[in-house]
């Protein structure tokens, strides 16, 4: 718990929450150490709702997971790429943040860049209710949060919840919790809808479901040839490559599983 600020809230004392916190900890500790999944469901209601300070954003948790977000270091490299990228572009660039989840990125991107529309789209009904509460806490009127999965189809999915929201998934369901219905959107629809003329930056987290994402948006990688950065599972590395390569876009592995891909028309 070192270095992790709260937010003040005058209904509940700090202390009130900091003990929330340690104890869903130490229930997912014992979750990780006996793997019975009612010490994660107990953990994940305690940290629910709380409100952390991550650097200069406030972050609202949806499960016991999202405290990772809050390190100063959380996905470092990622965030500095994409923080080159944008002061590349100029003023009134476009940020989509696919499986935005709890609003790490498009928050923090919000507050750099006031002048940009950050677009963040997440579907799973805990994360996107915990984005939609940072954006009204950050006082951010440049990020426009939307609830729905993008694939390779307009309509509606199965989405697999999990016992961590950032693992949820339209196509990794092993060991989901549940399944819900959501929206499905294509990121071509989606764009259109939104009358947008240019898209700078994609960003893309969708467990295992980023082949979809990008078959749905073959129209606006042509037109606005988008910098990217995609988290890809092994499985789809080849794959991913080839389109990406036909598309006239190089890559280049970040860290982990996180690959930036720049088109060489811009």
């Amino acid at each position: 718990m070192a270095g992790l600020r709260l937010l003040e809230d005058k209904s509940l004392c700090k202390r009130v929450i900091l003990v929330r916190l340690l104890l869903a900890r130490a229930l997912n500790f014992l979750y990780w150490r006996t793997g019975l999944g009612v010490f994660r469901v107990i953990s994940n209601r305690l940290a629910k709702g709380v409100v952390v300070r991550a650097d200069y954003v406030y972050l609202v948790l949806s499960c016991i997971s999202d405290l990772s977000m809050a390190r100063p270091d959380y996905e470092e490299k990622v965030f500095d790429w994409m923080v080159r990228v944008l002061n590349s572009r100029g003023r009134g660039s476009v940020f989509i943040d696919v499986g935005a989840s709890i609003g790490r990125h498009s928050l923090s991107i919000a507050k750099l860049f006031p002048e940009s529309l950050i677009v963040a789209v997440e579907p799973d009904p805990d994360a996107y209710e915990a984005l939609v509460r940072g954006i009204e806490l950050n006082g951010v009127s440049n990020v426009k949060a939307l609830p729905a999965a993008l694939s390779d189809v307009d309509g509606y999915v199965a989405l697999c919840r999990k016992l961590s929201t950032t693992e949820s998934s339209v196509v990794e369901c092993n060991n989901f919790l549940e399944t819900v219905k959501v929206r499905s959107r294509r990121l071509d629809t989606l764009v259109n809808e939104l009358g947008l003329r240019r898209v700078d930056l994609v960003k893309i987290d969708v467990e295992g479901a980023e082949l979809k994402v990008l078959m749905g948006a073959l129209n606006t990688l042509r037109r606005f040839k988008p910098a990217l950065v995609v988290e890809i599972r092994e499985r789809n590395k080849e794959e991913f490559l080839k389109l990406m390569s036909s598309l006239g876009y190089r890559c280049d592995v970040i860290d982990g599983e996180n690959v930036s891909c720049t088109s060489a028309g811009v």
